[in-house]
Formats: C-alpha cells, sequence, structure tokens
C-alpha cells in the first residue's frame, strides 16, 4: 500500500477516535481532582454524622462491588478513545467510592461502636484504671486531664473496657503528667447536656473528640500506679512546649502580656481571662490568639529570607522543600501539635510539595487536598467550628482577595500594603460570616480599623517570640528580647481593649436557626457567583435565598410579639424566674447572680437573643416594682400569679403550720429552705428544686416527692424549667 493511503487511512483512524473527545468536551470540575473528591468524602462522612442509616457489611460488599465495577471500566475504556466516552459513569463511581468510604471511615472512627465502650457497659462502676493521653491543665484547685479507660470494677470484678474520661482530679495529690496510668474510686459518668436552653453545648463539643463521660475525683480517690507513653512524640512535643512555655513565664511575667504569648507562639489558650478574651472578639482578632494559617506563613517566610539561597542550588527547589517542612512541623512540634497547629501546618506541607514538585497551581486543588487528608485521618473533624472556620476563612481570601483588592490602585508602598491587608481582613470576615453569626451570635464592626493595628503587631510578636525562644539562653539577649516582647503585646492589648470602648465595637444578638444559616450561606456563595459569571439562575437562587430569609425573620418576629413564658434557670448555686412577655423580659434574681456578668453571658444570654428579647429588667427577689408585675413579697417566700398559675418561691425555712396552710400552683424550693415534705401532698401541685439547693437536699426531696406522688422538678438532674403558652 502506498504511503499517503496509508497516512490517510491513520488518520481517518484517529479521527474516529476522538470522535468521542469532541462528543463529551472536558469538565470544568477536571483540574479540581481533590476539590471532588473532597466534596464525595464529605458526603459520606455527613451521611453517617447526622445518624441516617448505615450497615457496615452492606457499605463493604457495595464498596468492593463499585471498585470492581471501576476497574472493569477502566479496562474497558482502553478500547475506546481514551475513556471519554464513561466520564459519566466514572464521576458516579467515584463519588460511591469515596463517600462509602468515608462513611465507613467515620463508622470505624466512633469509639461508641466498640462493645466495651463505657456507653454499654452494665452494673455500677466502682472503680476504674486508665492512662493519661492529653496535656494536663492545671485550674485552680483541679488537675483537668483526658484518661483513656483500661478496665473497669464492676460488682467487685474487674473488666475490660474502652472509652475516654474527661477527668477533673484534686491538686492536693502530686502534679500529673501525659502517660500516668491512674488507679481511680469513683464512677464514669455521662457528661450532661445543656442545663438550660440556648446554653452551649459542651456535650456536643466533647463528643466531637470521642468523649463521652466526666468525671471529679476527690483527693485520696486516685493513685498513679505507673507510667508509660501512648505516643512518644506527642510526650517529646509536650515536653519542648513545657520548656518554651518556661521561656516566656521567666522573660514574660506580666500574666497578660505572657499569656498572649503563649496563645500566639505556642497555641496555649487555657490562661487567657476573660476580659482579655472579651477584649478581642469585640476587636475581631480572635484568629491571633490561636496559631494559624496565618502564623505558619509568617514562619515560612522567616524560613525563605534565611534558607531561600538553597533553590539556585542543583535540586535546590527540593531541598529548600525538604528543610521548610522539617522546620515547619518542629515549629508544630513545639507547639505541642495542637488541632490549629496541624491544620495550618498540614494545609502549608501540600503547598510547599507542590511547589517543590511543579505539579501543582490551583490553590483550590491543594486546599481541598489538606482537608481530604485531615478528614481522611478524623472524619469527626467535620463537625469541629475551628475546622470550618479555618477552610472557610482560607476559601473567602483565595477567591476573593484578589477581585477586592484589584477595586483600588495605590502608587505608595504603604498605601498599597494597608489595602491589600484590608482586602484579606474583609475576604475572610465575608466568608465567615454565616459561620460568626450562627456559632458566636455576634459580630465586631469594627475589625477592618483594629486588625490593621492588630495583625502587625501580632507578627511582630510572633517574630519576637521565635527570637525569644532562639536567644533564650544566651546572656543579656533573652532578658531583652522578652522586654521587647512584652512591651509589644502591651501595645496589642491596649489596640484591643481601645476598640472594645468604641460605641457598638460588638454587635450581638444573633440567633440563627440551621435553615436561616443555610439560606445566608447559600445567598453569599451565589450572590458571589453571579456577580462574576452574571448568570440568570444564580441570580434566581440567590434571590430565593433572600425570600427564605425574609419569610423566616417575619416569621420569628411574629412568634415573639406573641410569646408568653416563664424560666426558672440551672445556674448553680443561685436562684433565678425570667418573666418573658412579647419582646419584653423581667429577670429576677440572686443579687450575687445580677452582679456577675459573665454567668448571664454563658447560661442565658443565648435564650434571651433566641427569644427576641430587646428590653431587659432585673431585679432582686425582693425587690421586683409589685405593680409592674404580680409579685407579693413576704418575710421568707415571695408569691407570683402569672398566667392564672400560683407560683411560690421559698426563700427560708418556715414552719410545718405555714406547709399546712399554703395552697399553690408550684412551689419553688430555693437556698436548701425545705428539707421534708411532711403534708406537702394535696399542697402543692408542683415541686420545682431549683439550683440553689444542695446536692444530697434535693435528692432526698426528689425521692420524697415521688413517694408522695408530687410531680417533682429537680434541675440538677432535670436541667432548667420552663413553662410557656
Amino acid at each position: 500500500m502506498p504511503p499517503t493511503v496509508r497516512r490517510r487511512n491513520a488518520d481517518h483512524k484517529h479521527q474516529k477516535l476522538n470522535w468521542y473527545r469532541r462528543a463529551t468536551p472536558p469538565s470544568a470540575w477536571a483540574p479540581y481532582v481533590f476539590v471532588r473528591l473532597l466534596l464525595y468524602l464529605t458526603a459520606g462522612i455527613a451521611w453517617v454524622l447526622a445518624g441516617l442509616p448505615f450497615d457496615v457489611g452492606f457499605a463493604r460488599g457495595s464498596l468492593a462491588g463499585l471498585v470492581g465495577l471501576y476497574v472493569a471500566l477502566w479496562a474497558l475504556q482502553r478500547r475506546f478513545a481514551g475513556g471519554k466516552r464513561f466520564g459519566t459513569a466514572f464521576g458516579a463511581l467515584a463519588f460511591g467510592v469515596v463517600a462509602l468510604a468515608g462513611a465507613a471511615l467515620t463508622h470505624r472512627h466512633d469509639a461508641t461502636t466498640d462493645p466495651a465502650h463505657l456507653l454499654h457497659q452494665p452494673g455500677a462502676v466502682t472503680h476504674f484504671t486508665g492512662t493519661v493521653i492529653s496535656e494536663v491543665q492545671a485550674r485552680p484547685n483541679r488537675y483537668k486531664a483526658e484518661v483513656a479507660v483500661r478496665e473497669i470494677r464492676v460488682d467487685g470484678q474487674w473488666r475490660p473496657a474502652a472509652g475516654k474520661v474527661l477527668a477533673y482530679l484534686d491538686k492536693t495529690a502530686a502534679p500529673l503528667r501525659y502517660g500516668d496510668e491512674l488507679l481511680v474510686r469513683g464512677a464514669p459518668r455521662p457528661v450532661p447536656p445543656p442545663a438550660n436552653p440556648g446554653e452551649f453545648d459542651y456535650r456536643a463539643y466533647l463528643a466531637i473528640g470521642q468523649v463521652y463521660h466526666q468525671c471529679f475525683v476527690k483527693a485520696g480517690a486516685y493513685e498513679v500506679t505507673g507510667h508509660g507513653s501512648p505516643n512518644p512524640v506527642f510526650a517529646a512535643s509536650l515536653r519542648v512546649r513545657a520548656w518554651a512555655d518556661g521561656v516566656f513565664r521567666q522573660y514574660v511575667p506580666d500574666p497578660r502580656e505572657y499569656a498572649i504569648a503563649t496563645g500566639l507562639v505556642l497555641g496555649i489558650r487555657d490562661v487567657l481571662d476573660d476580659e482579655l478574651r472579651d477584649a478581642y472578639a469585640s476587636a475581631g482578632a480572635m484568629h491571633v490568639l490561636a496559631v494559624s494559617g496565618a502564623h505558619v506563613v509568617i514562619v515560612f517566610w522567616i524560613i525563605t529570607l534565611l534558607l531561600g539561597g538553597l533553590k539556585r542550588v542543583r535540586f535546590g527547589n527540593l531541598l529548600f522543600a525538604a528543610v521548610s517542612l522539617a522546620l515547619l512541623w518542629f515549629y508544630a512540634f513545639v507547639t505541642g501539635l495542637s488541632a490549629s497547629v496541624l491544620r495550618a501546618v498540614v494545609m502549608f506541607s501540600f503547598v510547599v510539595v507542590a511547589e517543590a514538585l511543579g505539579r501543582e497551581k490551583s490553590t483550590y486543588n491543594l486546599v481541598a487536598a489538606s482537608a481530604f487528608f485531615l478528614l481522611g485521618w478524623n472524619p469527626h473533624l467535620l463537625l469541629d467550628v475551628g475546622f470550618q472556620l479555618s477552610y472557610v476563612a482560607i476559601l473567602g481570601i483565595v477567591y476573593l482577595q484578589p477581585k477586592l483588592y484589584g477595586w483600588l490602585e495605590f502608587d505608595g508602598y504603604l498605601p498599597d500594603k494597608i489595602w491589600g491587608m484590608s482586602t484579606t481582613c474583609l475576604a475572610a470576615q465575608l466568608a465567615v460570616l454565616p459561620f460568626s453569626l450562627f456559632y458566636f451570635h455576634q459580630f465586631p464592626l469594627y475589625f477592618l480599623l483594629a486588625n490593621l493595628v492588630v495583625i502587625p503587631l501580632s507578627s511582630g510578636i510572633l517574630y519576637a517570640g521565635l527570637a525569644l525562644l532562639a536567644v533564650s539562653p544566651v546572656p543579656y539577649a533573652g532578658p531583652a528580647v522578652g522586654w521587647l516582647l512584652g512591651k509589644t503585646i502591651w501595645l496589642l492589648n491596649a489596640s484591643a481593649f481601645l476598640t472594645q470602648k468604641l460605641p457598638y465595637a460588638l454587635v450581638g444578638g444573633f440567633a440563627l436557626s440551621r435553615l436561616e444559616f443555610a439560606a445566608l450561606g447559600g445567598l453569599l456563595v451565589f450572590g458571589l457567583l453571579f456577580l462574576q459569571y452574571r448568570r440568570p439562575w444564580q441570580l434566581g437562587v440567590g434571590g430565593s435565598m433572600l425570600a427564605v430569609l425574609v419569610f423566616l425573620d417575619a416569621a420569628a418576629e411574629s412568634r415573639h410579639q406573641g410569646q408568653r413564658r416563664l424560666a426558672i434557670y440551672s445556674v448553680n448555686g443561685f436562684s433565678t424566674c425570667d418573666l418573658i412577655e412579647g419582646k419584653r423580659h423581667v429577670f429576677v434574681a440572686d443579687s450575687a447572680l445580677l452582679a456577675n456578668e459573665n454567668k448571664i453571658r454563658f447560661h442565658l444570654l443565648n435564650d434571651w437573643w433566641g427569644h427576641g428579647v430587646t428590653t431587659h429588667t432585673y431585679a432582686h427577689f425582693s425587690d421586683v416594682d409589685p405593680k409592674a408585675q404580680a409579685w407579693r413579697h413576704f418575710d421568707g417566700y415571695s408569691l407570683l400569679v402569672w398566667r392564672g398559675k400560683r407560683f411560690t418561691f421559698l426563700h427560708r425555712p418556715v414552719s410545718r403550720q405555714w406547709l399546712a396552710a399554703l395552697r399553690t400552683d408550684y412551689l419553688v424550693v430555693q437556698h436548701n429552705a425545705l428539707r421534708k415534705l411532711d403534708g406537702l401532698a394535696g399542697h402543692a401541685g408542683h415541686l420545682i428544686i431549683d439550683s440553689s439547693n444542695k446536692y444530697y437536699l434535693g435528692k432526698k426531696l426528689k425521692a420524697g416527692a415521688t413517694a408522695a406522688g408530687i410531680p417533682c422538678h429537680w434541675m440538677a438532674e432535670d436541667g432548667a424549667w420552663v413553662w410557656e403558652e
């Protein structure tokens, strides 16, 4: 056959094979492999975390079948046009494989699936043994640490067990260390749910870390029986961090300056006081109090400044990447391998490796790859608020900052840097806005102004903090750098407190439902997409999200206007009574609680925000204006008639004759005022034992009420009591 004919036939065959390529154009998602894989993995993880039906055996069989089908299609596509014909099928199979793998990983990672877990152990536990597996936090009167249970004693017999217990141990014994093996006399108790509506759910927070039990251990009720190292790397990391913490404690003596130094450089936040936290929250600068991606960028910049010359030698990119990764992970090692540090270092490690290999230019893919890795290691991170905020902020900066930065141009170096810093802060805050309102119910108005000062100062503190650790053994250098570090932190704290004093520095009162959170997030996403691509359907979806938000807000406003509610909150050691009518409320409580803003904020404020309360009136039980409310005060007790019901609040012990003459719908016992229920049956419709009573007395009254047939609500076990129409 002449050469021209062979060439013509070959070209015809090549065109025939490429027909499938032309028929199926490449997807816009094709370059973002890890973005797609992350979405698939997240779907599988979310399925299990949401408690939807999941069968391990069926999942394993399905996973094996899908993998087999994937391999078969791959072999088949070798015969047909490079696999483009089966692009949709491959995508569907990849979704099934990765989603099922994510669901299976989540199920496997769930400690409660172990039959030996404490949640499944019958009988009353009297003793347990275990190992300290977390850093030991020294509180004023107790040690706080996680203990991995090894054995429990039930009915005089030891048996194997599993699970983690958050232990609070009396400090009068010898100091505890990571790896200590304990014998504890006591029983792990399930972590209780929130005692009040709207209160922070500590039980759900601990469950993310697979902790479902807690135990308060008195002096003499535990002993250290040995010592081991569950994780030698983590143990060494804690020793290094303890050394670094000692350096800061020595050279930065002021308590608040020391707290910022250890928080910003080492990621230790346990020593921050409430006033300091409030000031930084008002300034929108809480992100500087924990090691984050921005801190790792600064560390990498220092590494580049010192070792960037390595890139000029043969294989310099790989050598620089290896040294950079070693130093970044050493920094993570110094910080105790805390969760926020690991997130940042893992994310940046992918960036460094990709840059060294020259294989990846998509920031989205690199960020998705790091999230994919972390979720594969611990699927429960998907519920972690810090994990969510970290990645959403990074995505906001990557997507929004270049667009915002392009709005204005400055010739000067300093104005350009200020504008770049401002657009970075704005992009991050806009991205995390739904999460901030949903989780924290507040928004800092002056975050742009504050961060113009906070970011440069926090960067300087990180430089100085690392320098202090490096030169601390050098005479005169350590004290000099420590003095400079302390003064820089003083300026940072002063800027935060100054911002806090500005009017409306922190706007609170946002109480988003899950549906409102989703609608607000959808509005932001589709609004930004429309601004870039101008597709009508994007505008339609965004408009629908806005309509949902407006409807939900109107429905909530109507509900709040007509609400009538009485709540007796559970705040340990205090008595309360809260009356809500419409958007006004009167909060009656002990004077010590009225003066304690932190307790009110933690236990009660979210509930008031959730009910749209805008007008607040505080009063002591003896000070309520009887003209404003149907209160009557007597020696030792108060009466309230509300919505046709009689409430008697017993403040001090009364005589038997008084009890015999009592007629009330609800008797509220406060401050150990009632010790026996003799003759109370038929005189009180319900008994409420509030949180100001001693535990043993409440238990006794609850048992007596049950025996007498009196409906009883004991706040130590049942939480707040709420009555509403």
